[in-house]
């Protein structure tokens, strides 16, 4: 495909400017970005700086609701070059610099908005002027969804479930611009809607670009740039997350303990507070300590000149999805106090001019480096949370992927008070460069995606290296499927939650056992709260290190019984074991009950032996319940069941009301550490409590995206009861989407 990179204009319908209150053009769209050019001179040495020249706009929608957005100054670029005819663009100014205004109309009817501004010669005012709006298709710009766990449309109500991947930057050895639109086509022709782009990089888009901090001249090429990627988005149907301060020059720097290969080319990305433009030594305002940025005065009111601008002049693009005001706050030293109060204020200073795009303005977010500074985000009220995870290869021993995947999001998704969207924004094998070497076929970036999506999180995973691994080892095609599936799931709409499941076979070799042994080690300490832990083939909740592995005695302030429920897909075995007693001169008396019925009572005297228990269990759901009456401690070894892991995990989300589920599926020996397809299992996959009626049951490749079979599956009776699916047999994965019919 050509696309030409014109001038500026049409990255929105254009109206000319206007001096008095006549209707313009009848063809301005709900929910389409508006371009109006401002005809007014304005007396400003720094056109930019808005304590020299403010040019504010009050739009008044239909109903007379008012809102008031800063106007932009600007010079227009343009590009006679093709994809097919250039390396990269090169650029050449088209007219003259001058003042727009941008916003896009969310509601229907007369629009009006009057100009006013202040500069050396004081303050000036234009009459206003009329805009008619006309019905559109338009979806509008990205909200949070009413069940306040997705994301929607604000203007349709349609759900946006998040599906791409990073392409955080080209450059010009790279192909600049013109190879961010073909890697935008590939999103699009595989139907994502997601990419992420950091927009505060020297080689690429910053427009800090050049001295002096506050004056956007030497920047305005790459505006231009960041214009022509919103216009090809919005085209591709594409919505894009935008880094706005990039962390790594804030962070000490670390070199890699690996040799980063010659090829593919890439640009470097060392940067450091060294040659930052805020650096006092670069003529900056802030000193030689990086971290001294969050708090300087003179800092925060450039940065947040820098909020102004790129709210007047992107804030009402359609295109964007969110901002991200940084990707790792706490890469800094800054101490947590500062760097709270630092993302609070320009939270709020960009909500405040984030107005553009509708009242509401688009959404904001931040990143850290460790979960485990949570706290620093939370006087931000940001509108969703995100988080990210690389293994460490090829320095680490490798990790099952998904299961990091789970454990990164958990904490995110945990939070009960105040529910938020969560995103994994970033993830990959290795965090130096691309892991080709590792997965060739990118089978933990589906794993990944996939893991996300049926985890409670509001998309899916979005992975690293675009354009050196990604985008050459033709992994993007994968993402069809996952956007294909997501696409009829009602994420806005749906009140769905993590779920448990079943999966059923008669065979034992269709399941591996399970063994227990993460109890905490330590003697004496404080007593735990009563819990009972309940047992999945992949979890443990609460976390089983929360048990001690010491079953103390009854007339022993620690006294606790250890209770677990299992739910047992077939007839098989349960083994307990302990350790060896200590040379205490006592007994203890070790029982076991199953479903509250005694199992067993043994006398464990001084200095045992380890003893090892073996019963029966049956199908079905139990409660074990351990515990000591004798005198002295008994310490456990492990708990063990012969058959209760599946060869197949499995992630899902159920409405239990509408009657709807989405479920996906990974043979277990299907990884990227393996690369080689297991022999495919087989098994019945129970869904309880789901509303009774018809429903249709479609089997997704996971590989290509197309439906590998469809059935219609019945819940009889008049009471919540188990769907019970027959599941295609399993090598690789597999997705499954039920759906109770009207």
């Amino acid at each position: 495909m050509k696309r030409l990179l014109v001038a500026l204009c049409l990255i929105a319908v254009c109206i000319g400017g206007a001096s008095s209150s006549r209707a313009q053009s009848a063809s301005i769209e709900q929910n389409r970005m508006v371009e109006v050019p401002l005809e007014i001179t304005v007396n400003a040495k720094n056109p930019y700086d808005p304590a020299q020249a403010d040019v504010q706009v009050t739009l008044t929608a239909p109903d007379g609701t008012p809102r008031t957005v800063p106007a932009f100054y600007m010079q227009p670029y343009q590009n006679a070059c093709t994809i097919a005819d250039c390396p990269a663009e090169t650029l050449s100014a088209a007219g003259s610099p001058g003042w727009k205004l941008r916003f896009t109309p969310d509601a229907l009817g007369r629009w009006q908005y009057a100009v006013r501004w202040t500069d050396a010669d004081g303050t000036h005012e234009q009459p206003p002027a009329v805009l008619e709006v006309a019905p559109s298709t338009r979806q509008g710009m990205i909200s949070k969804a009413a069940n306040g766990r997705y994301f929607q449309y604000a203007g349709s109500g349609a759900a946006y479930f998040p599906v791409g991947m990073n392409l955080n930057w080209s450059w010009s050895g790279g192909g600049g611009t013109l190879a961010y639109l073909r890697w935008l086509d590939e999103l699009r022709d595989v139907g994502a809607n997601y990419a992420r782009l950091v927009i505060d990089v020297p080689w690429f888009i910053d427009l800090e670009a050049g001295p002096p901090l506050g004056d956007y001249t030497a920047a305005q090429q790459d505006a231009w740039r960041l214009d022509t990627i919103l216009r090809a988005a919005e085209a591709d149907g594409i919505a894009l997350q935008l880094v706005v301060l990039w962390s790594a020059p804030f962070g000490t720097t670390v070199y890699p303990p690996v040799s980063i290969p010659k090829t593919p080319a890439r640009p470097d990305t060392r940067l450091d507070w060294a040659t930052h433009p805020y650096n006092l030594s670069k003529g900056g305002p802030v000193g030689t300590t990086a971290a001294a940025f969050f708090s300087n005065t003179q800092a925060r009111a450039l940065f947040k000149q820098r909020l102004r601008y790129l709210a007047a002049r992107w804030g009402a693009s359609p295109a964007i999805f969110a901002w991200e005001l940084t990707d790792q706050a706490d890469r800094s030293a800054a101490a947590p106090g500062a760097l709270a109060e630092w993302l609070r204020e320009m939270t709020d200073t960009l909500r405040a001019f984030d107005k553009g795009g509708g009242s509401g303005g688009h959404l904001v977010t931040a990143g850290l480096r460790d979960l485990k500074n949570a706290a620093v985000l939370s006087s931000a009220a940001f509108d969703f949370t995100i988080t990210r995870v690389y293994q460490r290869r090829p320095v680490d021993p490798a990790s099952d992927q998904v299961r990091l995947t789970l454990d990164t999001l958990k904490p995110l998704l945990a939070v009960s008070d105040k529910p938020r969207p969560t995103l994994l924004t970033e993830f990959s094998l290795n965090p130096w460069f691309e892991p080709t070497a590792d997965d060739p076929t990118g089978v933990h970036v589906r794993e990944s995606m996939w893991a996300a999506a049926l985890s409670g999180a509001a998309g899916s995973a979005m992975s690293a290296w675009p354009d050196t691994y990604l985008i050459p080892q033709k992994i993007v095609p994968s993402f069809r499927a996952l956007a294909a599936f997501a696409a009829a799931v009602p994420w806005a709409s749906a009140n769905l939650q993590p779920i448990e499941t079943m999966l059923y076979n008669a065979d034992a070799s269709a399941y591996r056992p399970l063994r227990l042994t993460a109890f905490a080690q330590k003697l004496a300490g404080d007593k735990a709260p009563d819990m009972t832990f309940k047992v999945g083939a992949d979890t443990v909740e609460p976390a089983l290190e929360s048990a001690s592995s010491f079953l103390y005695p009854q007339k022993s302030s620690l006294h606790q019984a250890l209770r677990l429920r299992l739910s047992v897909p077939l007839d098989t075995t349960l083994t307990i074991s302990t350790k060896r007693m200590a040379n205490r001169g006592a007994a203890a008396i070790l029982t076991l009950t199953l479903n509250e019925q005694p199992l067993t009572r043994v006398t464990l005297n001084s200095n045992a032996e380890p003893l090892s228990l073996t019963f029966p269990l049956k199908m079905g759901e139990h409660t074990l319940t351990l515990d000591n009456v004798g005198v002295d401690s008994v310490q456990l070894d492990a708990v063990e069941i012969g058959a209760y892991i599946p060869l197949v995990r499995t992630l899902g989300l159920a409405d239990r009301t509408a009657g709807v589920y989405a479920g996906w599926f990974q043979h277990r020996d299907y990884t990227w550490q393996t690369k080689q397809e297991p022999p495919p299992a087989s098994y019945r996959l129970s869904i309880p409590e789901m509303p009774p009626g018809t429903y249709r049951v479609e089997f997704w490749d996971v590989q290509d995206g197309n439906i590998a079979g469809e059935e219609t599956v019945t819940v009889n009776g008049n009471a919540p009861g188990s769907l019970e699916v027959m599941l295609l047999p399993v090598s690789q994965m597999l997705a499954v989407r039920a759906t109770r019919l009207p």
